[in-house]
Order: structure tokens, then sequence, then C-alpha cells
């Protein structure tokens, strides 16, 4: 999967940069980066939390799963994060059972993230990859 690259550095969100929120949910936000998306090619997927596994990662899939604090998606080394996911204040100490995966398919690059409808409840490693790949 030549195409994307992951950290699992604690990492926040990049600051002075303007973003909206996509989702809000109890416990963390999703937020993207204002602006015209340019042409992506490469993904740095940096994933911090606690127990962070690859599950599966070949040329057209990857698979992931941690109980989350952060996730950041950019497409450049030296850019600003795209998207964030994190914990909001007040739930520092909260980590949310997540499996993200990301799926290529012709000029198209697909990011699934599974969770509990809470975000608190467990979900099992591999769930969303067997969705996926069935």
């Amino acid at each position: 999967f030549a195409i994307i690259e992951e950290t699992f550095k604690d990492h926040h969100m990049s600051y002075n940069i303007p973003y909206h929120i996509l989702d809000r949910y109890d416990q963390y936000d999703i937020i993207s980066k204002y602006g015209v998306q340019d042409t992506v090619s490469r993904v740095i997927l940096n994933i911090y939390g606690n127990g962070t596994t690859t599950i599966l990662k070949n040329d057209t899939l990857a698979f992931y799963y941690s109980r989350i604090k952060y996730l950041n998606i950019k497409y450049g080394v030296n850019e600003d994060n795209d998207y964030f996911i994190g914990i909001r204040d007040g739930y520092e100490n909260v980590r949310i059972p997540m499996e993200i995966g990301v799926l290529k398919k012709k000029n198209k690059i697909f990011f699934l993230i599974l969770t509990s409808i809470n975000g608190i409840s467990n979900i099992e490693p591999n769930e969303l990859s067997k969705l996926v790949k069935n």
C-alpha cells in the first residue's frame, strides 16, 4: 500500500488553520480543514491511542484498530492535518474503540471508520475488515 504511511505519535490538530466540524459526538469530534482538496498522491495516517495494531495491510487495503485519543490524516509530510478525530475537552481520559480502514480502488481512496454508537462500548478488532472483505 505504497500510497499510505502510518505513524503512531501524540500529534494534535494543526493550529492556526481554519477547520470546521464534520460531526460531533458525546466524547469526540470529527474535524476537516477548510478549502478545496488537492489531488491526493500520499496519505499520512497518524493513530494515537491504546492497543494500536495493524490488522491487515496490502496493495489495496489497510486496517487498523485502536482505542484512540487522536487520529490525524494529512496528504503531505510537511502539510497541516486535513482531517482530525479527537477527544473533546472534559473527556481526556476516554479512549474510543475504533477500527480504521483505508481502501484504494481505481483512482479513489476511501476512509472507513467503525466505532460503537455511543463511542465507548467495545468493538473487536477485525469487525470492519470482515464486513469489507465479504
